[in-house]
């Protein structure tokens, strides 16, 4: 059956009053993923044992389905197997030899290899790379009379989706692309999972974000926000909104920015997920400042003083940076200064020598409104050294040495370090950024 059941069909089925036939018409269809009657159904716990549904499994486990009742136990005996399995690999994966030791085949070796790549995908992008291939590797070999051709067919989208992501976190854009081609090449043949559909497209446009393609990604977070509504996940929904504002953000539309932002923030659950919270607290603060909304921004901050106290380290001094520039904005010089001068310090315990030589020119700004050229200057040389250090890009490196070179010259202006204050944010965004800069 491929149309929808009708509420007073999912009432009878949960009354058990349907013909032994139909009812397992019912839970075929219920069983193929339609989120339409389940979310009609509620699809929880009570209803599964109403319908005697075998007890769904975790993760990938849940895709594969049945063609019939009979098979779903059939089935269901197959993936406890896999999920051993699974607790197996995992355990491998995170052991110091990794993939050495694992055995490449199985749906729980699959889904081993997705948990890894979702906890690397932040810390390890060259692992994470690696892992994607091996499971799109894995997910090739998967039997599609066990599992099913169209189950088949989503897990290796899903996999070729995985190394999409990792290969864009890897800074290789171009084998991305042609990863997530692969990926939505296979969807066509998989079931239609609306989930999994809109993974892939929520992915894409993160690469999409990469590219600068900003107008591409938009379309496709609009596509991916509706298919989340569709299956009920207002979180996510809320989620794809913070990204998308990110990405107004950098296309220059900080204002818009800020509306689909506070609209995201009021989707997402805290609970859920803290991290994504914060970030998007940290974001609504950046826009604020990058539109010169000071005052705003300083209430937000004072409105959510306990959670940046919480924050862990480094999201803590991105927040406290947005603090000097809040004060900087205020005209509050000194205590602008003192707070660049903290981050900096912060940033350079931390090894994060690029974010320490800009916080050091933020500095350097306010010596200069203070006109106080000459301490200007040696925070503006200090800097100069990291960037040339850490191999930066050709355009901004040559900005700083205008900016030192104007310095030793005694030419030096505010505006100027103005200008490569506000050209180094922007390339730190932008790659493609390009400005000229005069030292006249």
């Amino acid at each position: 059956m491929s149309e929808h059941l009708t509420p007073e069909e999912l009432r009878a089925g949960l009354r058990g009053e349907l013909s032994p036939e139909r009812r397992q018409e019912v839970l075929a269809h219920l069983l193929q993923g339609c989120a339409t009657c389940r979310a009609l159904a509620g699809w929880n716990r009570r209803v599964r044992e109403r319908l005697q549904v075998p007890e769904p499994q975790e993760a990938a486990y849940d895709a594969p389905v049945a063609r019939s009742f009979a098979q779903a136990i059939r089935l269901k005996r197959v993936l406890e197997e896999q999920r051993a399995s699974a607790r197996e690999a995992s355990a491998r994966l995170a052991s110091a030899e990794g993939l050495a030791t694992l055995e490449m085949e199985g749906l729980g070796v699959y889904e081993a290899l997705l948990q890894r790549i979702s906890e690397l995908r932040h810390d390890d992008p060259r692992e994470t790379v690696q892992l994607a291939r091996t499971a799109v590797k894995v997910a090739a070999a998967l039997d599609p009379d066990t599992y099913g051709a169209r189950q088949v067919a989503d897990f290796q989208a899903r996999a070729w989706g995985e190394l999409g992501n990792a290969l864009r976190a890897a800074d290789d854009l171009w084998e991305a692309q042609r990863a997530f081609e692969q990926a939505f090449e296979v969807l066509e043949q998989g079931t239609g999972c609306t989930a999994l559909a809109a993974r892939l497209h929520d992915l894409h446009a993160s690469l999409l974000g990469t590219q600068r393609r900003f107008q591409l990604a938009f379309l496709a977070l609009d596509i991916v926000r509706r298919f989340y509504r569709e299956i009920g996940d207002t979180h996510a929904a809320g989620r794809v909104l913070i990204k998308k504002a990110l990405y107004l953000h950098y296309s220059g539309q900080s204002e818009e920015a800020l509306r689909v932002n506070a609209q995201g923030l009021e989707s997402i659950d805290e609970a859920r997920d803290p991290e994504l919270s914060f970030t998007a607290l940290q974001n609504h603060l950046w826009y604020l400042v990058d539109c010169g909304r000071f005052r705003e921004a300083k209430r937000l901050l004072f409105r959510n003083r306990h959670r940046v106290q919480r924050a862990s380290r480094v999201p803590g001094l991105k927040i406290r940076w947005l603090e000097g520039r809040i004060r900087f904005g205020l005209g509050e010089m000194a205590s602008a200064e003192a707070t660049f001068l903290e981050v900096k310090r912060g940033f350079e315990e931390a090894g994060l020598s690029f974010a320490a030589a800009l916080a050091s020119l933020d500095a350097a700004l306010v010596r200069m409104h203070q006109d106080r050229p000459a301490e200007a200057e040696a925070l503006v040389t200090g800097a100069a050294a990291v960037f040339a250090a850490l191999g930066i890009q050709r355009e901004a490196l040559s900005a700083v040495r205008l900016l030192q070179e104007a310095f030793e010259r005694q030419n030096a202006t505010t505006l100027l370090v103005e200008q490569t204050v506000a050209f180094l944010r922007e390339l730190e965004n932008d790659p493609d950024a390009r400005c000229a800069f005069r030292l006249d």
